[in-house]
């Protein structure tokens, strides 16, 4: 009986990836997300606050702050701060970002920000 509790304990120890641990990617994922709420003012011909959110390279390029991701820590993320309610508040102008976009956007830096 030990050993067949042991056994089910290294396995769930083991267990790759859960559910919740969904890899986020930027174009499937977290593009869109900028498409519906951040390009009206971060888009190349506008550039609010100097930065470009419509493409991943200009993402990373960012604006008046500095890139605004941190890959690995999004609690230290511009980006994150800004979306979560934090000044400045984003987006300035029409409905707030969920919590479930949040989180998206949230685990995408946390799995690396990776293109």
């Amino acid at each position: 009986m030990r050993f067949a509790a042991l056994t089910l304990t290294v396995l769930a120890l083991w267990t790759p990836v859960r559910g919740d641990d969904k890899q986020v990617t930027f174009e499937k994922d977290v593009m869109p997300i900028f498409k519906t709420s951040c390009l009206s003012c971060h888009k190349p011909d506008k550039k609010k606050g100097k930065l470009d959110m419509s493409a991943y390279a200009e993402l990373r390029k960012g604006g008046k702050q500095g890139d605004p991701i941190k890959p690995g820590d999004p609690d230290k993320s511009l980006l994150v701060q800004m979306i979560s309610g934090k000044e400045p508040d984003m987006p300035e102008k029409g409905d707030k970002l969920t919590d479930a976009q949040v989180k998206v956007i949230s685990d995408w830096i946390k799995q690396g920000a990776k293109p």
